[in-house]
């Protein structure tokens, strides 16, 4: 049988990190689990191993979310093989280990559990783009830290450059570097607040914008990356907006209760989408 792609990774990483052991490295490890094909009723297949989806089958987890969770809890083992390397070669407490998803669970196809978040992959609502992230560096980050905090995949940029010494640049190509580094605030334990910021996402005209508890969410069209034309029909188009600290399922559209609010985050999220059309 061929390999695991999960297992490919995690060898091919593990064996970097032994060869580069003696000097500083950077390991990234794009796991692609958990991810399709999985089993379904029209491709009645398993994805996962067989010791892994015997561990669900003893556990009465029922097909198909069976393979789905034994392909995810094959990827979390592996990463588990990987940090206990870095901890045998002696090389964990000056080593930054940054672990998280890509996105929510799709619900269309999969079957994904987000818990009480609305909505799932490809959409904006929490259940998109809200995902677990962990960090490790023991001496640096204090064990056992938990933050709320607003951050975003692209912190991780300049997080990393922060951490391996580097100035973080001003800009990325023509465009403006948008992440920060992470790291005083997980040096402070979550007590060192991140800059106050707005954060603003578009997926195939799938809109997002945020600032501290308030959420604005629109659909318009597949814009295709005419973002010109995106923000002309965004304009048009009446978004939601919730508080997520009060309605963390975001049942709640309380755009009409407060008007300032939905304009200011509406008018960014604007400015966002023409910026990226210069």
């Amino acid at each position: 049988n061929p390999p695991y792609t999960t297992d490919l990774f995690a060898d091919r990483a593990i064996a970097f990190i032994k060869a580069n052991r003696a000097t500083p490295f950077f390991c990234y490890v794009p796991f692609n689990a958990v991810h399709g094909p999985l089993r379904r009723e029209e491709a009645p297949r398993d994805s996962a191993k067989p010791e892994w989806l015997d561990y669900y089958e003893k556990r009465g987890v029922p097909q198909p979310r069976r393979d789905y969770n034994a392909v995810m809890t094959h990827a979390d083992a592996r990463i588990g093989d990987i940090l206990k390397t870095l901890r045998e070669l002696g090389l964990e407490q000056n080593t930054l280990v940054i672990v998280h998803s890509d996105n929510g669970g799709i619900l269309h196809t999969y079957p994904s559990n987000n818990g009480p978040l609305r909505g799932g992959k490809g959409e904006t609502y929490e259940g998109g783009i809200r995902v677990p992230a962990m960090m490790q560096w023991p001496g640096v980050i204090p064990a056992g830290t938990v933050s709320a905090a607003n951050a975003a995949h692209f912190d991780v940029f300049a997080t990393i450059l922060d951490a391996a010494g580097l100035p973080v640049p001003a800009k990325n190509g023509r465009h403006p570097l948008r992440g920060v580094s992470l790291l005083p605030h997980l040096r402070s334990a979550g007590q060192l607040p991140i800059p106050d910021r707005y954060l603003f996402w578009d997926l195939y005209g799938d809109c997002g914008a945020l600032h501290g508890d308030w959420k604005l969410v629109g659909q318009i069209g597949n814009h295709r990356g005419r973002f010109g034309e995106a923000a002309d029909e965004a304009a048009r188009t009446k978004f939601e907006l919730y508080n997520l600290k009060d309605d963390l399922g975001e049942k709640n559209n309380v755009a009409d209760k407060f008007p300032a609010i939905y304009a200011d985050l509406k008018k960014r999220h604007l400015d966002w989408l023409r910026g990226a059309a210069k």
